[in-house]
């Protein structure tokens, strides 16, 4: 019959009577711990844990590489915060965006800008390096959080199981990031439509889609050529220009939320 740890039989139960003090005080620890890790892995099987807080979309086309962010900060079913930025400056040559635990991920925003600064024009070998003490290191590796960082060449994304994965033209992580990814794919082709323009269309369509993602958005941008980062988008996007797609009009100050 199968038990979930640290619940003792009656012959585990006659055999502790019979340990010394000091090794039923090691067996009872023993047995507490395990119960605790049975709660810990109970607690992120009913869906309370998992990376659903956020979408982060990233877009390269035209010598111009974006990343956008919703602001919808969920805690379990209910909405804890809704303009949360999730896509920063690191240091002065990248931009990130994460999905997961804030806290989380602004401690590995601080370890990545110190691989940067050991590493400024390595990304691939930056995110490598932090991925490892991700994976190793007794506090780092409880950290939950998904991180995607680009810079004016390439884009990369990271994860706490030790991954590091190179990027294509388009990516996306969080919850509503399938939607996102899909929608931005299918627009990448259609000739006048910018980074931004597909990124802000692909975005509105997964917060329409997702229920933890909002449509209070953060986008930046790095120049291929001259890797200057720009703030295109803080907040609400209803201000932002969105080319008419091909046979379809549609309004800048149009939500699908």
């Amino acid at each position: 019959m199968l038990r979930a740890p640290g619940v003792v039989s009656a012959t585990a139960r006659r055999s502790l009577a019979l340990e010394s003090p000091s090794h039923l005080k090691n067996s009872i620890c023993r047995m507490v711990d395990g119960v605790r890790r049975f709660s810990h892995n109970a607690d992120n099987n009913n869906g309370q844990n998992t990376l659903r807080s956020t979408t982060v979309l990233y877009v390269r086309k035209d010598g111009k590489a974006v990343m956008i962010g919703d602001g919808q900060v969920s805690i379990g079913s209910v909405v804890h915060k809704e303009t949360a930025v999730k896509v920063r400056k690191l240091g002065e040559t990248c931009v990130a965006g994460f999905a997961g635990g804030a806290a989380d991920a602004l401690t590995l925003f601080d370890k990545m800008a110190g691989k940067l600064e050991d590493y400024p024009t390595q990304l691939p070998r930056a995110c490598v390096e932090l991925a490892k003490d991700w994976r190793t290191d007794k506090v780092l590796r409880h950290l939950n959080a998904v991180m995607l960082i680009t810079n004016n060449k390439e884009c990369l994304n990271i994860t706490g199981s030790g991954d590091v994965s190179m990027v294509d033209s388009v990516a996306a992580i969080g919850s509503g990031g399938h939607f996102a990814e899909a929608a931005a794919r299918a627009l990448v082709d259609i000739p006048g439509l910018t980074a931004s323009d597909i990124a802000v269309k692909a975005m509105k369509i997964a917060s329409s889609m997702c229920v933890y993602t909002n449509s209070n958005f953060t986008m930046m941008s790095v120049d291929e050529a001259s890797g200057a980062i720009e703030t295109l988008i803080s907040g609400d996007p209803a201000s932002a220009h969105i080319t008419n797609m091909p046979g379809r009009a549609v309004s800048p100050s149009s939500s699908s939320s």
